[in-house]
C-alpha cells in the first residue's frame, strides 16, 4: 500500500467518525432541552472536531443517497435503522449532497444544528429545510437539491419535464391500460373449452372505454346447498341429486366413542399441569429482558451490537409506557453494568451503551414516564427511586421539570427526595426551576433546595422571599424550619415582615422552635430594627415572647427597660410594650427574671406593682404547675 493510499484511507476513516458524531449530536439536541449541559458540551466538542477536520482535509463534499452517504465515491455512512437515519434525514429534505467549506466557523455549525433540531422535531416541514439554512445565514455549509440537478439537466432543447409530459406519465394513476387486442386476450381468466363456450365458474373481466379494468362478473350458475356450501348446477345434476329433498344427518358425539383414546396417562396429565403452570407464570417483560441480554452477550460485530442497542431503547420505552418501571430499571441497570465491564476492552461499544442511559433520561422518555406515573398511582416510591437511580447528572434538568407535570403527591415527594439527594453537587441545575412561571414548580424547587440546605442552595431561596404566590412563601417557611443551616434563620427573619398575618406568625414560630444563639441574634436584630414598630401588635408580642424564651438572662435587661420606661402622657404604644414585656418575662425561666419581678412587687408605683404581682403568679404556674 502506497503512502497516498494510506492517506486516503485515513481521510475516509476521519469522515466516517465525524458523520457518526454528526448523527449523534443531531439526535441529542433534538431530544434534550437547550439549557441541558449535555447538548451544550457535545455541540462544542463536535464543532471543534469538525473545524479541525476541515483544517486537516480541506473542503468536504458529501453525496446523499436514500440510505447512505458517500465521500469520494466511498460509502462513509449507512442508515442501518430508523434510529440511525442520517442519510435519510437529508434525502427526505430533497438534498442530493451537502458540503462543509473551508470557510466554516463554529457559529455556522451552531446555526446549522439549530436548523436541524427544528427539522427533526417537525419532519412534516421538510420542504422548508433548505430555506431555513438560507435564512439562518449559514455561509460555510452548502447543499445540493433535486431542483439543482433538474436545472443542470438542460442540454440544448432537451428538458426532462417535457420528456415526461410527452409520454403522458401520471404519477397518481396506477390503473392498468390495455389495448383492444390485450382486452380480448384477458377477457376470461380461463381459456375457452373445445366448443368455444365459456367454462362454468369462469370469472369475466370487463373494461371501460379507455381500456382500464372496470369490474369482474361473478358466475351465475351457482346454487345454495342446505348445508351452506355452494355447488354448480352441473355438479349436482351429474351426481343424480337434483330431485332429492335435503337430507337430515345424525351427528354422533365421537368423544363417547373414543373416550379411551382421548384419556391421558398419569405422566401426560402431570406434564400438562406443568405446562399450564408455566404458562400462567410466564412474564413477557422478564422474558424479553432475558432475550435482550442474550443478544448483547452473543453479539460479536460492532454493527450488530449497535442494532441491538437500538432495539434495547425501543423495548425500554415500551416497558415504561406499560407501567413496568421495575423491569425498565433492571434493564437500565444491566446496561450500566455491561458498560462498566467492557469499557476497557471495547470503548466504542461502551459509548453506545452509555447513549442508552442518556436516551432514557431524555425529554421524550421522561415524558413517557410522566404519562405512566399519572396513569398509575399505584407505582410506589421504592420502584420509582430504583429507576431514577440509573441516571447521571445529565438527566437532572429533565427530572426537575417533571415536578410540574406529576399529578400524584407520592410521586412528587419521591422526586423531591431523589433530587435533594442527587442534586447536591449540581444545585445550579435544580435552581433553574426557581424562576419557573408555574408556582407549583417553584414550590417543589424550594422543598428540594431547603433539603440540600447548603449555602449555595439557600442563596437561591432568598430569591423567592417576595414571590407573588402565597403558597410558595408558605412552603419556604415550612421547609426552612427543618433546615439545619443557620442561614435559614436569616431568611426566616425576613419572612417575619411578610404581608400575610399567618405567615408572619409561622415565621416567628419557626425561629422560636430553632432556639440557639443564632435564633436569639436574629430576633434581637428584628426587635432593634426600626421596622419592628411597623409590625402588627400580635406579631410584636410574639417576637418579644420568643426573645425572652430563647434569650434567658440576656433578654431581661431589654425587657426591664420597656417596663421601667416612664409614660407620663399615657402613650398607647409605650403602654402596650410595657404589658408585652411583663408577659414575656412570665415565660422567662431565668433567676434574673424572677428577681426583677419580685423587686417590682414592692414598687411604689401601683401599676407596676399590680402587673409584677400578676406576672410572678402566672410565671410560677407555668414553671411549677397548678
Amino acid at each position: 500500500m502506497t503512502t497516498t493510499d494510506t492517506h486516503a484511507g485515513q481521510n475516509i476513516d476521519d469522515i466516517k467518525l465525524i458523520l457518526r458524531d454528526f448523527h449523534k449530536i443531531i439526535k441529542v439536541i433534538s431530544m434534550y432541552p437547550e439549557n441541558n449541559p449535555l447538548p451544550q458540551s457535545m455541540k462544542r466538542s463536535f464543532s471543534d472536531k469538525l473545524i479541525e477536520l476541515i483544517k486537516k482535509h480541506g473542503h468536504i463534499e458529501i453525496t446523499v443517497g436514500k440510505d447512505k452517504l458517500t465521500y469520494c465515491k466511498e460509502t462513509v455512512y449507512i442508515d442501518r435503522s430508523r434510529e440511525e437515519r442520517l442519510a435519510g434525514l437529508f434525502f427526505d429534505a430533497g438534498l442530493n449532497g451537502f458540503s462543509f467549506k473551508e470557510s466554516l466557523e463554529i457559529d455556522d455549525i451552531y446555526k446549522l444544528l439549530d436548523v436541524l433540531k427544528n427539522y427533526v422535531n417537525a419532519p412534516h416541514r421538510a420542504e422548508e429545510f433548505v430555506n431555513s439554512i438560507w435564512e439562518a445565514g449559514i455561509t460555510g455549509f452548502t447543499v445540493t437539491t433535486v431542483e439543482d440537478v433538474n436545472l443542470a439537466a438542460y442540454d440544448g432543447d432537451f428538458r426532462i419535464q417535457e420528456f415526461l409530459e410527452s409520454y403522458n406519465v401520471d404519477k397518481e394513476d396506477r390503473n392498468p391500460v390495455l389495448s383492444e387486442e390485450y382486452q380480448s386476450l384477458f377477457s376470461y381468466i380461463e381459456a375457452d373449452d373445445e366448443d368455444g363456450e365459456v367454462p362454468a365458474g369462469s370469472v369475466r373481466i370487463e373494461f371501460d372505454d379507455e381500456g382500464r379494468v372496470s369490474q369482474t362478473a361473478e358466475p351465475e350458475n351457482l346454487i345454495d346447498d342446505p348445508d351452506g356450501s355452494l355447488h354448480t348446477v352441473e355438479a349436482v345434476e351429474a351426481m343424480g341429486f337434483a330431485d332429492l329433498p335435503p337430507a337430515k344427518i345424525n351427528i354422533y358425539d365421537t368423544n363417547l366413542l373414543l373416550d379411551d383414546e382421548y384419556r391421558l396417562s398419569a405422566e401426560e396429565e402431570e406434564l400438562m399441569k406443568q405446562m399450564v403452570t408455566d404458562d400462567a407464570l410466564f412474564d413477557m417483560y422478564e422474558s424479553t429482558s432475558a432475550l435482550l441480554k442474550e443478544l448483547f452477550r452473543h453479539e460479536t460485530e460492532l454493527n450488530g451490537f449497535f442494532e441491538t442497542a437500538g432495539i434495547c431503547e425501543k423495548i425500554l420505552k415500551e416497558f415504561i409506557l406499560a407501567g413496568k418501571i421495575i423491569e425498565a430499571g433492571l434493564l437500565l441497570q444491566y446496561v450500566r453494568e455491561l458498560d462498566e465491564n467492557i469499557r476497557g476492552e471495547k470503548p466504542q461499544w461502551a459509548e453506545r451503551l452509555k447513549e442508552i442511559n442518556l436516551t432514557a433520561g431524555s425529554r421524550d422518555y421522561l415524558t413517557a414516564l410522566t404519562e405512566t406515573l399519572n396513569g398509575h398511582s399505584g407505582i410506589g416510591a421504592d420502584e420509582l427511586l430504583r429507576y431514577l437511580d440509573n441516571f447521571g447528572w445529565e438527566a437532572l434538568s429533565g427530572i426537575t421539570d417533571l415536578l410540574g407535570e406529576l399529578e400524584h403527591h407520592l410521586h412528587r415527594d419521591t422526586l423531591c427526595n431523589y433530587l435533594s439527594s442527587r442534586g447536591r453537587d449540581k444545585v445550579t441545575i435544580i435552581a433553574r426551576s426557581i424562576t419557573d412561571k408555574r408556582w407549583y414548580v417553584v414550590r417543589n424547587a424550594v422543598i428540594i433546595l431547603a433539603r440540600i440546605g447548603d449555602e449555595q442552595a439557600l442563596s437561591y431561596l432568598k430569591k423567592v422571599i417576595r414571590h407573588d404566590q402565597l403558597q410558595v412563601r408558605r412552603e419556604l417557611v415550612n421547609s426552612l424550619e427543618e433546615c439545619p443551616n443557620e442561614t435559614a434563620l436569616e431568611i426566616l427573619g425576613v419572612m417575619v415582615y411578610d404581608p400575610d398575618d399567618d405567615l408572619r406568625r409561622a415565621a416567628v414560630e419557626a425561629i422560636v422552635r430553632r432556639r440557639g444563639q443564632k435564633a436569639f441574634e436574629v430576633i434581637t436584630d428584628i426587635i432593634n430594627a426600626d421596622s419592628f414598630r411597623s409590625l402588627a401588635r400580635e406579631n410584636q408580642r410574639q417576637l418579644l415572647n420568643a426573645y425572652s424564651i430563647i434569650g434567658g438572662d440576656h433578654a431581661v435587661e431589654y425587657l426591664s427597660g420597656l417596663i421601667l420606661r416612664a409614660n407620663p402622657l399615657k402613650d398607647a404604644t409605650l403602654a402596650f410594650f410595657r404589658e408585652a414585656a411583663f408577659e414575656a418575662l412570665t415565660l422567662n425561666r431565668s433567676e434574673k427574671s424572677e428577681k426583677f419581678l419580685l423587686k417590682l412587687t414592692s414598687s411604689w408605683r401601683p401599676q407596676l406593682k399590680h402587673l409584677a404581682t400578676a406576672a410572678i403568679k402566672k410565671r410560677r404556674e407555668i414553671i411549677y404547675g397548678g
